[in-house]
């Protein structure tokens, strides 16, 4: 097939996806304290990999790996009677070799050079905080099988990974031993001193001597963080030896698939940062992603070394509607209704991931470390109900806001329209899709058009992708049947992304448009919001830039790669095939798309992003399309919109509290440092603790007097919607508050200085005093 028909095939049939995600149930970046992904998860330290997931399997999403949606593999069952059949995994490895040198977008060669840069990778797979390895053991890998790790692999040789993996198992086991005899020991925290906060890009311990000198200071931030909890010492030092030990026991029973994980994944990731070996369950997560109906806690996670990071809260799940948990706290111990509290470090993934499983309506408790908490041994227990809940990640949603005017005149009609993902599902014979982000973002936008808004902000924070096709669909919504992105080929012929599906040239809706971003809005959703932007069809508002990927990916089935007599479920390959540019010609990669009104943000710190991972692909343009006529926004209205914001926004308390914590983040990481001293762990621990209480005791219910109506998909089937003095979806977040009240002010002074044509009657809303609690 010529490649440009290949691609065309990846990028606008069923398989393209672009975007980053977070997973409940697949292994992502990161390694929590004490833990390995070798031993049967394949992790690697970015920010955003794994798979959108409820409670029970469901997506890569980043968050953080990207995935793209993988074609329908159906696992072969031996007849009955009849023996299982055998994997020959160097087969697999000579697969996985052979796609990436052939299909990846920068054609890599596997020759010295690479080879070099893959075996870096799998030491960095297997010990992502170099805690283990010696340099001395790096360098003699490099001198034994530097020059020929990844054409090894392509021809099934596995011997490195033999020899990588049994120095591996000597070193881990030699730290857990040493590790919990240190646990044991006698522990003083009242002198000053201090530890890495991340070892990520720190240099390996040059022999057992340095080593053991990090692994004192590990042990000692264990044990610190479980007596700040609460926790006495002697079961401080239980809990890290039962760790240790749980550790050591799952080393010593692994697989021979899951030592071999671990290498195919750094074979993926030394082609760019979004290509991933995918096990057989996480490719399974990624189709089951497409389901619309689950049953969970509604989040998607990441892992990272201090636990499960919440990645997202799906609009109207149980988390998001019990409020308690947010996106970044950490889940470092689950437990059901009744019974003890297991500790996630040691684990490996997929069953740290099944412990949130469970029945519907059955009730899963959360330990937790808020992403606000300044110590990392402050807890939070979280108990939430499982429910069934629709869509992978949820469903679009939106709301509109009587937003006061200052005059006391009649309320402006506004919309807030939520995309979480651009999700969907390939169409059966009919052509029909069961599940379509641009199918209910159209019932939506109908909706809100019907109750004539007079302005729209259209949210991507948090967006981490999805799928392409669905992606320029939306595009087409706000822009008509234009241009709304390029792809280009690894033989760099370029394609032109335009809606197909539209039934007019025409945009569905062509009124006042805002776009919220923020540093986790990826893929997908920067493809869109350059669009919107280069046509000077919306104002977008957010951080200082988005996250910055601008690479295309695709999954395939391995087994579809091997011979007749393997095929059995094996796993798959994320795949890089393509890199999409703004209909400017620029590229979103690294750089992402910045803002027209820029809103403090404290996201935007160093480690986010795109350029923040390893091997990115670089960013680079290529020509301009020319632009047809589409809405646009005045510039002198935009410089109008910007002064205002900016007036606000530095007269305000809220973003100066957001800034200030920026600031500090800036300076925590760029030190680098974690005391071990109790007393001033505790001290910084309650100084953040009354610093977050005021903001929220800060937080004024409903400030500037707007009222509120919900209007999920199926709320656009009720004739008169409910109006309420409360929003039934708004957030408790300081900063997600201030952002929110910033943005309506915003969107109100566009809708003033560019009025929509207002339609004669606007349709009835039901007035109710009775509001809705916070969720």
């Amino acid at each position: 097939m010529p490649p440009s028909l290949l691609l065309r095939r990846l990028l606008l049939g069923t398989l393209a996806l672009v975007g980053v995600a977070a997973s409940e149930f697949a292994p992502a970046a990161g390694v929590a304290a004490f833990a390995t992904p070798a031993a049967g998860v394949a992790a690697f330290a970015t920010p955003a990999a794994g798979v959108a997931a409820f409670a029970t399997p469901a997506k890569p999403r980043s968050g953080s790996r990207e995935a793209g949606r993988s074609a329908k593999s159906k696992p072969k069952t031996p007849a009955p009677g009849a023996p299982a059949p055998t994997v020959l995994w160097p087969e697999v490895a000579a697969a996985t070799a052979n796609l990436l040198e052939t299909q990846h977008y920068l054609r890599r060669p596997m020759d010295f050079q690479f080879s070099k840069r893959a075996l870096n990778r799998y030491f960095d797979v297997l010990d992502p905080e170099r805690l283990y390895f010696f340099q001395t053991d790096l360098t003699e890998f490099q001198e034994r099988f530097g020059t020929t790790f990844a054409a090894s692999l392509k021809a099934g040789n596995l011997e490195a990974i033999d020899a990588v993996h049994a120095r591996y198992s000597e070193r881990l086991t030699t730290f857990c031993k040493t590790a919990s005899a240190l646990a044991g020991g006698n522990w003083d925290f009242s002198s000053p001193w201090n530890t890495e906060l991340s070892r990520e890009n720190a240099p390996w311990p040059a022999d057992e001597t340095e080593a053991q000198e990090l692994w004192t200071a590990q042990v000692g931030a264990e044990l610190l963080e479980c007596r700040l909890g609460g926790v006495s010492p002697e079961k401080a030092t239980a809990q890290v030896q039962k760790r240790l030990a749980n550790l050591l026991k799952h080393l010593q029973s692994s697989a021979a698939k899951e030592r071999l994980s671990p290498a195919l994944l750094a074979l993926a990731r030394a082609c760019d940062a979004h290509s991933d070996y995918l096990t057989q369950e996480e490719l399974e997560d990624t189709e089951n992603e497409l389901r619309l109906s689950r049953i969970g806690i509604g989040v998607t996670l990441d892992l990272d070394p201090a636990g499960l990071r919440v990645a997202g809260l799906m609009a109207g799940g149980p988390a998001q509607k019990d409020g308690r948990l947010r996106v970044n706290d950490r889940i470092v111990a689950v437990a059901e209704e009744t019974g003890a509290f297991r500790e996630l470090d040691g684990l490996p993934m997929p069953q740290a991931l099944a412990l949130l499983r469970g029945q519907r309506g059955s009730l899963v408790r959360l330990k937790v470390l808020p992403a606000r908490a300044s110590d990392p041994a402050q807890r939070l227990i979280v108990g939430i109900r499982r429910e069934e809940m629709r869509s992978f990640d949820g469903e679009s949603y939106a709301k509109i806001i009587h937003y006061p005017t200052p005059d006391g005149t009649t309320p402006l009609r506004l919309g807030w329209l939520v995309i979480p993902a651009f999700y969907g599902d390939e169409p059966d014979a009919s052509g029909h899709r069961s599940s379509s982000v641009s199918r209910d973002v159209s019932v939506l936008l109908r909706r809100l058009q019907a109750e004539n808004v007079e302005g729209i902000v259209l949210d991507f924070r948090a967006n981490l992708g999805g799928l392409l096709d669905e992606a320029v669909e939306i595009g087409g919504l706000f822009c008509g049947r234009v241009p709304i992105a390029q792809v280009r080929a690894p033989n760099e012929e370029t394609e032109i992304l335009i809606p197909l599906r539209m039934r007019s040239q025409k945009p569905l809706y062509s009124g006042p448009l805002l776009v919220l971003t923020d540093r986790s809005s990826a893929s997908a959703s920067e493809l869109v919001a350059g669009a919107l932007q280069d046509y000077g069809r919306a104002v977008v508002v957010g951080g200082e830039q988005t996250f910055g990927k601008g690479s295309v990916q695709t999954t395939l089935p391995l087994e579809e790669y091997l011979g007749y007599h393997m095929r059995l479920p094996v796993g798959g390959l994320a795949l890089t095939v393509g890199k999409f540019y703004r209909v400017s010609g620029q590229s979103t990669q690294l750089l992402g798309v910045r803002p027209d009104i820029i809103l403090p943000s404290t996201l935007d710190v160093p480690h986010e992003g795109e350029a923040a991972l390893v091997d990115p692909l670089q960013h680079d343009a290529i020509d301009t399309l020319p632009t047809p006529r589409v809405p646009t926004i005045s510039q002198t209205h935009l410089q109008t919109l910007s002064e205002r914001s900016s007036q606000r926004v530095q007269a305000s308390s809220a973003f100066a509290a957001v800034a200030a914590e920026r600031d500090l983040t800036r300076k925590e990481r760029q030190e680098n440092r974690l005391s071990l001293q109790e007393t001033e762990r505790r001290s910084l621990l309650e100084t953040a603790r009354s610093s977050y209480s005021e903001r929220e005791a800060a937080i004024e219910s409903n400030p500037t007097g707007a009222r509120f109506c919900r209007l999920l998909l199926e709320d656009t089937k009720i004739k008169r919607l409910k109006l309420s003095n409360e929003d039934p979806l708004a957030s408790r977040d300081p900063e997600s508050v201030a952002t929110e009240e910033e943005t309506l002010k915003i969107l109100a002074d566009l809708a003033r200085l560019e009025p929509r044509k207002k339609p004669a009657s606007p349709p009835e809303i039901s007035q109710t005093k009775k509001t809705a609690s916070r969720p």
